[in-house]
Formats: structure tokens, C-alpha cells, sequence
């Protein structure tokens, strides 16, 4: 009875075990990132160093291959990667807009529908012309579903409307404070990492769109407004709430793509005597957001539990009541046989030394027996005799 009450207690144990939940050890999961400064770009390798490198070891379980592309784009290049990076292209040896073959877009284009994703960043507008934004090169390399473009001056066509708000900045007009507030989608600064009470420093040129079909926005505040290079407010470059990022989904198997007004924020070009862009608030984090957001790692994929948790919940508490109830069982038993008079405590006390004293009397009844017989077979011989 002992030993069968120990295999009981013993398999609801064991199955009270199998029921923790098991987690599978997910792989590394392997990206390529494509960085791309075969354009004439300011924004070098160099000069995005601290953002790129961040990405290499920036999620749990996903690895990140940075691939810099030094060529004008094709289906040869693009190939096996996930994400493009593209600067603004710059200006050529004759100080000139660089050239966007019409195959470039193409390129770019088959790539988003198979499944790749690209980031746009153009300039802000600048006193320095090779970092300022000539924006139109970058408008051409806009994949055509987009739908939208970074705005350019009315007085050149060429350099980019910069956002500027007088009354949320570092203490130039054209350093734009954001925080959480600007950014329409949850996703985009609470899952990769939290960013809700974060700010981010923007300065960077005005996003255009032609539809409302984006998926993802940021907008700047009330007080905010866009200028061309001669710092005039035109009625062609104010809006209200001017966009400084877009992003749009394009559903199914296809990529992502987005266009942000500023790649100067993400940069190592000097803010100040002591730090860079990239450093400033929680731009760095921002970034890796953003990159999250396009090769769609985000929300970030948790461990899979093999046990479902609802069957998980179930057997647990199942067990756990298999087991009370089956000492409950045994508790009540055990009062029927002592009230009854069947059993008492003494009993299951005394019970091995009551064995030993059974086992005891009946060797020496044994014992007896046998002399008595040697005695008769004895008589018995001693009457023949006579």
C-alpha cells in the first residue's frame, strides 16, 4: 500500500514538472544591411561610424552585417540584402547634382517588392554646399509607391526648406526638440527601445507627402515652419505641424521604405566641442528604431514557449488539484478506518513490531511442533518393542 502511495506521489510530481514551461533556444538570426556612399555622399561610412556599428549587436538573437556599397545600384548588389541606407548623394567633379540612372530606381523598386526595405535620409540646408541638401538626386531615388519627397526651395529647385521653431530648441532655431509625441506609430519608440519619455534632436530639411496613406509620421509642433536657404517663410514652404519623417508599409511580401529630413542627427559630425549628433538626446536609439521598424524585427520576437500558455495554466492548476484531491482522498480514508475501529494510531506505529513478534512466535511454534513429533515417533517405536 506504502509503495503504491510513493508511485502515485512520484508521477504527479513528475507530470507537475512537465508542465513548466519549456522554451525553445532561437538561433541568431542573420541581416545585411547595404550602406550605400556610391553616390558622391558626405555621409560616409566614416562619418556614420557610431550608428552603423551600433546595429551590429543592437537586438537579442539578430545579428546585423553592414555591407557598404560603393556602385550605382543594380539587381546584382541589392541581392540577399534586407535593408538599403541612403544618404544624400552629393555633388560630382563639376560641383554639379549627381546623376540618378532611371535603372538605379528600377533596381530599387524590385528590391522593395521582394521583401527589402530602404531608408532615405536626406540634409539639412547649410553654409557648407557639400553638406548642404541637394535634395533632388534623393527625390529620384524614391521608390515610385512612395509618395512622397524631401521639400526643395522654390528659388533653386535645389536646396532643401529647412524646419526652423523659435520657441522648442537648443538655442538655434534650426535644432528641432521631438520626443514621442512626434512619432504617430507606438511601435516605432516603445518596442526596440523605450523611448517614451526620450527626446531626439532634429535638424534636418521639410517632408513632403502627396497622399495620406502613410503609415507612419512625424510631425513638429504648432510654433514650427519651414524656410528656404535665404531664410524667407514662402507660402510654397509653410504648413502646419511640418512633416519631418515619413514611412510606408507596403503590405503583403513586400518592403518598407522611409524618408527622414536629416541624416545629420545620426551622424559623428561635431555638435559641439565635446560631442557629436549621433550622441545627442537619444538620437542613437532612435535610429536603431528605425531600423527595427524596416527589416520588421519589431516588436521584437520573444522566446517561443513550445507549451501553450493557456494549456500551460490549465495543466498546472489541473495537477495541482489531481494531487490535493488525491490526499484529500487519502486523508479521508485514513479517518473512516481509525473511526471505524479498523485502524488506530497505534497500529500504523507498532505495525513493523508487531510483524517481527508474529514472525518470532511462529518460528517457536514451528520449533515445538517438531519435538512433539520426535516424542511420539519415539513412544510409538517403545510399544512395538514390547
Amino acid at each position: 500500500m506504502k509503495r503504491l502511495s510513493y508511485i502515485i506521489l512520484f508521477i504527479l510530481l513528475l507530470q507537475g514538472f512537465s508542465a513548466v514551461p519549456v522554451y525553445s533556444q532561437d538561433e541568431t538570426k542573420e541581416y545585411y544591411v547595404v550602406y550605400d556612399q556610391g553616390h558622391g555622399q558626405f555621409f560616409d561610412e566614416d562619418l556614420m561610424s557610431t550608428a552603423l556599428k551600433s546595429l551590429e549587436n543592437a537586438f537579442d538573437n539578430i545579428h546585423i552585417n553592414i555591407i557598404i556599397n560603393n556602385d550605382q545600384f543594380n539587381q546584382t548588389n541589392l541581392q540577399g540584402s534586407d535593408l538599403v541606407i541612403i544618404t544624400n548623394p552629393g555633388l560630382d567633379e563639376d560641383n554639379d547634382q549627381i546623376r540618378i540612372e532611371p535603372e538605379e530606381t528600377e533596381a530599387l523598386d524590385d528590391f522593395i517588392n521582394i521583401g527589402g526595405s530602404v531608408f532615405y535620409l536626406s540634409n539639412p540646408f547649410t553654409f557648407n554646399r557639400s553638406i548642404s541638401g541637394h535634395a533632388d538626386s534623393l527625390n529620384d531615388l524614391l521608390v515610385s509607391d512612395f509618395d512622397g519627397k524631401i521639400k526643395t526651395s522654390p528659388i533653386d529647385n535645389e536646396n532643401v526648406s529647412i524646419i526652423l521653431d523659435d520657441f522648442n530648441n537648443d538655442g538655434n532655431a534650426s535644432h528641432i526638440y521631438l520626443d514621442s509625441s512626434n512619432i504617430n506609430l507606438d511601435t516605432l519608440y516603445t518596442e526596440t527601445n523605450n523611448l517614451t519619455q526620450s527626446e531626439f534632436l532634429y535638424y534636418g530639411a521639410l517632408v513632403e507627402t502627396t497622399t495620406v496613406s502613410f503609415d507612419l509620421y512625424g510631425n513638429t509642433s504648432d510654433f514650427a515652419y519651414a524656410v528656404n536657404q535665404e531664410f524667407e517663410i514662402a507660402a510654397e514652404t509653410y504648413q502646419h505641424n511640418p512633416l519631418w519623417m515619413e514611412g510606408k508599409d507596403f503590405g503583403g511580401e513586400k518592403g518598407r521604405a522611409m524618408l527622414i529630413g536629416s541624416a545629420i542627427m545620426f551622424s559623428d559630425l561635431a555638435y559641439d566641442n565635446d560631442t557629436n549628433w549621433v550622441n545627442q538626446e537619444s538620437n542613437l536609439e532612435l535610429f536603431q528604431n528605425f531600423v527595427a521598424w524596416l527589416l520588421k524585427i519589431t516588436p521584437l520576437t520573444a522566446h517561443d514557449n513550445i507549451v501553450d500558455e493557456e494549456f500551460d495554466w490549465f495543466a498546472r492548476y489541473n495537477i495541482l488539484f489531481a494531487f490535493g484531491f488525491a490526499l484529500f482522498l487519502a486523508l479521508v480514508w485514513f479517518a473512516y478506518l481509525v473511526l471505524s475501529g479498523k485502524l488506530s494510531i497505534s497500529q500504523v506505529l507498532n505495525i513493523k513490531t508487531s510483524k517481527k513478534k508474529k514472525v518470532t512466535k511462529t518460528k517457536k511454534t514451528g520449533k515445538n511442533a517438531s519435538s512433539d513429533s520426535k516424542k511420539a515417533g519415539t513412544q510409538k517405536k517403545r510399544r512395538k518393542r514390547n
